[in-house]
């Protein structure tokens, strides 16, 4: 269960978050109640194509502005973090791509809610279908260049996600590496 003991009792089961609760026993030997949350783990994606990145302008009817981001999704029973990638991508985009890297996979909330995201870079992208998006989104997208995607990240996504991409743009060493690794130059 990873973060969350074996022992947890489940206490809500909610459609994002499922919340777990137990007993652990403290340093002085007394009793504490601890309770962590679980979320879907996710995955984001960086396509590329003709040299260029996606970037994405998405709105939910929850959202008050479009949120600029990646390509991404939760993770459904049974798939694997890459099938997932693959599947959003295709449904978000109409998208494929053949060559696939893992390029991190982070804990945005510091372990105060078990929940990881993986981010994918996903290159050589081809058209490969229509876009279905959840009936809840309203995804569109554009191609933009390497230094406009990290100025992109670092001004504008959401850095608890997109922290590796703020730390790429802000150190020249890894945007130059990083560059060679997205583009293949």
């Amino acid at each position: 269960m990873g973060l969350i003991p074996r022992r947890a009792r489940l206490v809500f089961d909610g459609t994002i978050f499922k919340i777990y609760r137990w007993r652990q026993r403290m340093y002085d030997g007394s009793y504490a109640v601890f309770e962590k949350a679980r979320m879907k783990h996710t995955v984001k994606i960086i396509a590329v194509a003709g040299g260029k990145v996606m970037v994405t302008r998405e709105m939910q009817p929850h959202l008050k502005q479009p949120r600029i981001g990646l390509f991404g999704g939760g993770i459904e029973g049974g798939e694997t973090p890459l099938g997932a990638a693959k599947r959003e991508l295709r449904e978000e985009a109409g998208l494929a791509s053949g060559d696939w890297k893992l390029l991190h996979v982070a804990t945005p909330l510091g372990g105060s809610i078990d929940w990881k995201v993986y981010m994918f870079v996903a290159r050589d992208c081809v058209r490969a279908g229509t876009p279905a998006p959840d009936s809840g989104e309203r995804i569109t997208f554009r191609a933009v260049g390497f230094d406009e995607f990290l100025e992109i990240a670092d001004k504008r996504m959401n850095r608890a996600v997109h922290a590796e991409l703020v730390d790429i743009y802000h150190d020249r060493a890894k945007r130059m590496r990083f560059r060679r690794m997205l583009m293949g130059k």
